[in-house]
């Protein structure tokens, strides 16, 4: 594990040393418009090249709002998680013309979304994947009360393929919460365990924008207070 914590603190710091390069900023716009053209002229000669190229689009694109998904509560809940989806959705599409199946797209998910909370500021990603937990937990209990509303005649009643509606309900908030929320909680504890690393064996360094470190833990608390 701390391999993997060092590995993710330095990618992130590589990624925030690639957004703050003025060479960066000055050509990525042109670059990612080129790329886009290229894709546009070829998507219907090689989809496999045209989503590569629109996934090094969607890179370029995550490189130039690093500062605000891995630094900002309120950035990696929105621009962050936005980016995370497109990007696994163009992975699935690819993996998916190469003959991969569809239970792929879960795994791919979870990986950039551990990935991710790992990259980003340790206490930025706690507070955001604590948010989203809290956030799928209450909508996955919200599925007992809404079962405890319907009356019994109607729970036992047949919808589909032998289904009672009480089953089906039940299998529609599963498969759709508890996955996610799964996900999130797995990413809480990967990001305590962070935590514990860069207190004990990274003196306490976390990335972070070249400000002190009491201006940033403010900067997270007011984010955090603004949601």
């Amino acid at each position: 594990m701390k391999r993997l914590f060092e590995f993710t603190y330095n990618l992130g710091n590589k990624i925030l040393d690639i957004n703050r390069n003025n060479c960066f900023k000055k050509w990525s716009n042109i670059i990612s418009l080129v790329i886009l053209i290229v894709s546009a002229l070829i998507v219907n000669e090689n989809k496999t090249v045209f989503f590569i190229l629109l996934f090094l689009c969607y890179i370029i694109w995550c490189l130039g709002c690093a500062d605000k998904t891995l630094l900002s509560v309120y950035g990696f809940l929105t621009t962050g998680i936005a980016y995370w989806f497109l990007i696994t959705l163009v992975i699935f599409v690819i993996l998916l013309n190469m003959g991969f199946g569809e239970f792929v797209f879960f795994v791919i998910s979870a990986l950039l979304w551990w990935s991710y909370s790992l990259m980003a500021n340790n206490k930025v990603a706690n507070v955001a994947n604590q948010i989203l937990s809290t956030t799928f937990a209450v909508i996955v209990l919200f599925k007992d009360t809404l079962i405890s509303l319907i009356p019994e005649y109607e729970l036992s009643k047949e919808l589909i393929y032998g289904y009672s509606c009480e089953k089906t309900i039940e299998l529609i908030f599963n498969i759709a919460f508890t996955p996610i929320l799964v996900i999130n909680l797995i990413a809480l504890l990967l990001c305590t365990l962070k935590g514990y690393w860069i207190e004990k064996y990274n003196n306490n360094k976390d990335i972070s924008e070249p400000v002190s470190e009491e201006s940033s833990d403010k900067q997270i608390e007011e984010e955090f207070y603004n949601i």
